[in-house]
């Protein structure tokens, strides 16, 4: 069995919707997952988007957000 999908959202919980998907991100590529599927799990998992209301809005915080995280991984 792969423990790389044994990781959840919730488990990278840190009390703010956009630090728990950096951390979630930052995991997530740790493990070896790539963009896409990083975006795909963001999009399934996270329940509140009310600060990115609309798919533009939402396409755009996961871009930046995915961006930046690839850059600390390297």
């Amino acid at each position: 069995m792969c423990h790389k999908n044994n990781i959840t959202r919730p488990l990278y919980d840190k009390g703010n919707e956009s630090a728990t998907d950096f951390a979630y991100a930052l995991a997530l590529y740790r493990r070896g997952f790539i963009r896409t599927e990083i975006y795909n799990r963001i999009i399934q998992e996270r329940q509140d988007w009310r600060n990115h209301a609309g798919e533009q809005k939402k396409i755009h915080y996961l871009t930046r957000t995915l961006l930046k995280a690839e850059k600390i991984i390297g």
